[in-house]
């Protein structure tokens, strides 16, 4: 049975959806190999769709990866935030 789990996060505006399906292939032997797969999109009008499959052991790290080009591609459209870096950290908008 595959566990799927969600996660949302917005940024500048846009909110996303990560969706990971974990256990998504596994090699049917001892101590085999799994794979998760990672699908973002953005849920606004933008056309933002991206799907991954990955190894277990590069989970944690593709889906920082994924996170930050969902966040270039927000910047590609509006251009440079002019916001302090350091408020938008810690959560201010």
């Amino acid at each position: 049975m595959k566990d799927v789990m969600n996660k949302e996060f917005e940024y500048r505006g846009y909110k996303f959806n990560i969706k990971v399906e974990l256990n998504y292939r596994v090699e049917r032997r001892m101590n085999g190999d799994k794979w998760h797969l990672i699908t973002i999109n953005c849920m606004d009008c933008d056309n933002y769709y991206r799907k991954k499959d990955v190894e277990d052991s590069k989970l944690e790290l593709t889906i920082r990866l994924e996170t930050e080009l969902a966040k270039a591609h927000v910047d590609s459209r509006l251009g440079p935030e002019e916001a302090d870096p350091r408020l938008l950290a810690l959560g201010f908008r």
